[in-house]
């Protein structure tokens, strides 16, 4: 058989299509080949999609971040020590950190209490105006390893300070504690006693103490005839007729006093005594009751000599106002021994020394009949077993308690005498002399 030449069979291949795969192609069964250009560039694509995502998350987040960061140095300032955290709350901040949060360049006293932490303190400096807002002092604290470095005590800052020089400053030593010196004037004393108290002071200071060197006879002076301004910063005393002295308006209490105290600021210091204790509301009480204040006042320095016990002194009270009454006693003499006494003092002091008032015995009984003391003219108003109505001013500072019973005295009885008898602090109460001279025979 002879075989066509250009013939195949199946065997051979015949009828297998073009492009299928033949022997010795490494091909892969269904594999189209790709360009190697196309692979890359879809890497690409996707890394920029990628920070596409992510920088549109941060940007989204971002608020929520900070938010969260200061809420948790708000939380706990340890937390600055994150430097993630440092750097949201520096951001925001910003030239809080670094600039003075005022312009006046006035000493502010700031006090670092022991146990202050970090935030509490920087409440106070914001409070004080030293800084804008707490987390600045929190700050720069935390940030600089300076927790617990902070010193206790007072010190002397100023508006103008920088955040940093505030904070360089509490890390040395407070200021100073000033030299102070005790003074504690009892109630019921005249003005020349104050004055021989300081006289005391600049002479025989404490053990311990440093001696006074106010001008005493400066004080003496503004006591007596207090200039203008000083009475217009003190409204009470409105009340006080032109000329007069403070008498009655300095409060005794505890105080305490620079060594180089002026003159003037021991005037003001009782003055203020005088507002804090006793107040300008009994001026008010005084003229509800359609009572003049500065008469109410000098019955209650009579008051206040007279008795120290609280439950006679409304009953005093009414005894003087009842003599001061026309319909119960003609001769309006209040008979009152303490005003006596005063004019004596004043006149025997006004021959003595001023230096040498602390040695001087105030307030001792006259020794003779009271109805035969002289005084000098200028005091004749005190000298009330001679003269009718009120002295011409109070004979002392009074207490709260003496005013308040001279504005409600108690008047329901009448009576116009009392008497304590020696060694007693309590007193009988009499409408006539005779029932008097009964209480003093009982005794």
């Amino acid at each position: 058989m002879t075989l066509r030449g250009g013939g195949s069979s199946p065997r051979d291949g015949r009828g297998i299509r073009q492009g299928s795969i033949t022997r010795g192609s490494s091909a892969a069964p269904g594999y189209r080949a790709r360009r190697g250009g196309a692979t890359w560039r879809g890497v690409i694509f996707l890394l920029v999609l990628a920070v596409a995502v992510v920088g549109l998350g941060l940007f989204v987040a971002a608020p929520a971040f900070r938010t969260f960061a200061r809420g948790l140095a708000n939380d706990n300032a340890q937390a600055l020590g994150y430097p993630f955290v440092a750097d949201v709350v520096k951001q925001d901040l910003g030239d809080a950190l670094t600039k003075p949060a005022g312009t006046a360049a006035d000493p502010i006293r700031f006090t670092v209490e022991t146990g202050a932490g970090v935030r509490q303190i920087g409440v106070s400096l914001t409070q004080a105006g030293l800084i804008r807002e707490p987390m600045v002092f929190q700050y720069l604290v935390v940030t600089q390893g300076l927790d617990g470095k902070v010193q206790t005590g007072v010190f002397t800052l100023r508006k103008t300070m920088t955040p940093q020089q505030i904070v360089d400053r509490l890390l040395k030593p407070p200021d100073p504690v000033p030299v102070t010196i005790g003074f504690s004037p009892r109630l019921g004393l005249r003005i020349e006693q104050l004055a021989a108290l300081l006289v005391e002071m600049q002479q025989n200071p404490e053990t311990g103490s440093v001696p006074l060197t106010t001008d005493v006879a400066e004080f003496y002076d503004i006591a007596q005839h207090p200039p203008a301004d000083l009475i217009a910063d003190y409204p009470f005393l409105s009340t006080l007729p032109a000329g007069n002295s403070l008498e009655g308006f300095l409060s005794g209490g505890v105080y305490t006093l620079p060594p180089g105290a002026s003159a003037d600021d021991i005037v003001r210091t009782l003055l203020d005594g005088w507002q804090t204790s006793i107040g300008p509301d009994v001026v008010k009480q005084a003229q509800d009751a359609k009572l003049d204040f500065y008469q109410v006042l000098t019955v209650a320095s009579i008051v206040e000599r007279e008795t120290g016990t609280d439950a006679e002194r409304a009953k005093i009270a009414g005894v003087y106002w009842n003599r001061l009454d026309h319909d119960l006693n003609r001769t309006q003499l209040m008979n009152a021994d303490p005003t006596v006494i005063y004019a004596v003092d004043t006149d025997k002091l006004a021959k003595t020394k001023l230096d040498t008032w602390n040695t001087y015995t105030f307030w001792l009984p006259v020794g003779s009949s009271l109805n035969d003391v002289t005084v000098s003219p200028d005091l004749q108003s005190f000298q009330t077993y001679q003269t009718p109505g009120l002295p011409a001013w109070p004979i002392a500072t009074p207490s709260k308690a003496s005013i308040l019973a001279a504005i409600s005295p108690d008047t329901k009885d009448k009576y116009l005498y009392f008497y304590a008898c020696p060694g007693s602090d309590k007193h009988k109460f009499a409408k006539t002399l005779a029932q008097h001279n009964q209480n003093i025979a009982s005794c």
